[in-house]
């Protein structure tokens, strides 16, 4: 894929007519006036940023084209395919939509064009853009990878000079999100390392959950018949309680039973036994009192009787008889009063045998109902225990089941370590043997930096202890010894650039991209490489590359004899200056 045309539907746009060869565009390229304050947005010209838009940028947390700056401006991108067809891209600042059309001519304009391919579609949503642009461009390199994950790598902007191998969208990222995929990218099997970092994760993962089993359950894997005894002696106990609950024979009363019921019952029983005594001592006089007759001597009485009546015969009208009869009277009125409270007595006593018969009665049920609460509480006692045994039951088996559980896992680590070591063995086998696309790549990466620099530098891959690979450059004398001098961050542009080039080179004849956009890498470059550089990407051109650079006009190189490197015209594609009015910038005036 190659970039053809970049326009708008704004007359005041630069547009720019992209060649298959050497494009050049040269000038101050400006940024809006709001984007200045943020360092990051300064890492890409404002070019680099329209084109990596119109290829379908995922700008949903807020884009550098979306907001009232270019609210008006619809973008336009054609691209060149592989299969020699053009499509154009269009997309309208803060829609998010994007229209898609397919064409067999390029450099055409489509401004006013009514009818798209593919119209309004979104950039991640269900009618997804980038899935369309995926299949159009037919990649046959990475094709299970999405083709913006590789992008950047050839539309290199002023902050993805730091690293040749790791982008600056990749720092905070994952190494498995890039790893594989440049791996591959420079003529390896990038599936054996995707393979080794997803071992790993999982390793690592498994690992992390046999810590967590290890702290939460305070176990060791080691423990496990421990537990198991535990376990064993638990169920015995639990066993042995269970068959004394169910030999436990006892009823639920309605009447609540207390010890001070009975202490009452008892005191009631001892006062009506108090009572019963005095009782059958009353009973016992009484009947003791009707037993005797009032006995008096007949022969006194007369004898005191005359007395009396000597001393008092006017007052002692009354004749003996007479006092005779009103005692037996007398008598038989008290053995009827007698007779009275003795029945009175009695009935009072029977009273008290019935109550002291009732009230032992309630007494030998209370005390028995006391006995079967004994009983149940005995039970309830059991069942506490069996409760808590059966809850320490679960612990032990949660222990049990998290030490086998963390046996499974150091089973299943065992087993993924195997296949690490395999996959490990296989890239190992890959690097020290290496492949044609591999050693072409390397060849081409020396061949170019000794060009540029006129240094010797090898690109090679350092295998970790975990099967990981890093990823080097190294500069090297004539005995093949890394030299001391740190040229690595000295030439870190032009080492970016070569590996770019070298890649892109490999894959000419592949359904891959076919171009590299280097923004501002000749800035601030030594001349001679300055030079260098442009002579080397005029060869490439020629065997089919498209090679895209930015440069200010006063970077263009001087050569050693003090005249200024005659550039193309052919291939200067834009020139932008710095005119008061702004009729020089890409969008025709200054933000």
């Amino acid at each position: 894929m190659k970039l053809s045309k970049l326009y708008t539907n704004k007359d005041s746009f630069k547009t720019i007519d992209f060649n298959d060869g050497v494009n050049i565009i040269i000038g101050r390229i400006d940024f809006p006036k709001e984007k200045i304050s943020n360092a990051h947005n300064l890492g890409k010209t404002i070019i680099v940023r329209l084109v990596d838009y119109l290829l379908l940028k995922d700008t949903t947390k807020g884009g550098y084209f979306d907001g009232k700056t270019f609210e008006d401006y619809i973008f336009f991108l054609e691209i060149k395919l592989n299969n020699g067809k053009y499509a154009t891209i269009k997309r309208k600042p803060n829609s998010n939509l994007v229209s898609i059309k397919l064409h067999d001519k390029g450099k055409q304009n489509f401004v006013y064009e009514e009818n798209w391919d593919f119209d309004d579609y979104s950039v991640n949503g269900k009618k997804n853009a980038q899935t369309v642009l995926q299949s159009l461009l037919a990649f046959n390199i990475l094709s299970d990878v999405k083709y913006r994950n590789s992008l950047t790598y050839f539309l290199r902007g002023q902050e993805d000079y730091s690293d040749p191998f790791q982008l600056s969208k990749y720092i905070k990222g994952k190494e498995k999100n890039w790893k594989p995929m440049l791996f591959e990218l420079l003529g390896y099997n990038g599936k054996i390392l995707a393979e080794i970092f997803n071992i790993n994760e999982i390793i690592k993962t498994a690992l992390n959950e046999i810590d967590q089993l290890k702290k939460r359950y305070n176990v060791k894997e080691t423990e496990f018949d421990k537990y198991q005894s535990i376990k064993e002696v638990i169920e015995s106990k639990i066993k042995t309680l269970s068959q004394q609950s169910e030999s436990f024979d006892f009823y639920q009363r309605e009447a609540e039973i207390s010890d001070e019921l009975v202490k009452q019952i008892e005191a009631d029983i001892a006062s009506l036994n108090v009572e019963a005594y005095n009782l059958k001592l009353e009973i016992q006089a009484i009947t003791e009192s009707l037993d005797t007759d009032i006995a008096y001597n007949y022969d006194d009485v007369f004898e005191l009787y005359q007395e009396f009546k000597i001393l008092f015969p006017d007052k002692l009208k009354k004749s003996f008889e007479q006092l005779n009869e009103f005692n037996k009277k007398i008598t038989n009125d008290r053995r009827l009063r007698l007779n009275d409270l003795l029945n009175e007595k009695l009935e009072r006593q029977k009273g008290i045998d019935v109550s002291l018969i009732s009230l032992n009665e309630q007494r030998i049920s209370a005390l028995s109902k006391l006995s079967e609460l004994e009983t149940f509480q005995k039970f309830k006692e059991a069942q506490k225990e069996i409760i808590h045994l059966n809850s320490s039951l679960h612990d032990v088996n949660e222990k049990i089941n998290a030490i086998s559980s963390i046996n499974e896992k150091n089973d299943f680590i065992a087993k993924n370590k195997l296949k690490l070591e395999d996959a490990k063995r296989r890239i190992m086998t890959q690097v020290q043997t290496g492949t044609e696309k591999g050693k072409q790549i390397k060849k081409d990466f020396a061949d170019y930096i000794k060009f540029i620099i006129g240094s010797d530098a090898v690109l090679s891959f350092e295998l970790m202890s975990t099967g990981n690979l890093n990823f080097r450059f190294d500069f090297i004398n004539s005995m093949g010894e890394p030299t001391k001098e740190n040229k690595g961050h000295t030439y870190m542009k032009e080492i970016c650039a070569c590996m770019d080039l070298a890649v892109i080179n490999s894959y000419l004849n592949d359904s891959y991209y076919r171009f590299t956009f280097h923004d501002g890498c000749l800035d601030g470059d030594d001349p001679k490489f300055a030079i260098a550089y442009l002579e080397l990407i005029k060869t490439l051109s020629k065997d089919g590359m498209q090679c895209i650079i930015t440069m200010i006009d006063s970077v263009v190189p001087k050569q050693q004899d003090g005249t200024t490197y005659k550039l193309n015209k052919n291939d200067i594609v834009l020139e932008l200056n710095d005119a008061p009015d702004g009729s020089g910038t890409l969008f025709g005036f200054k933000f």
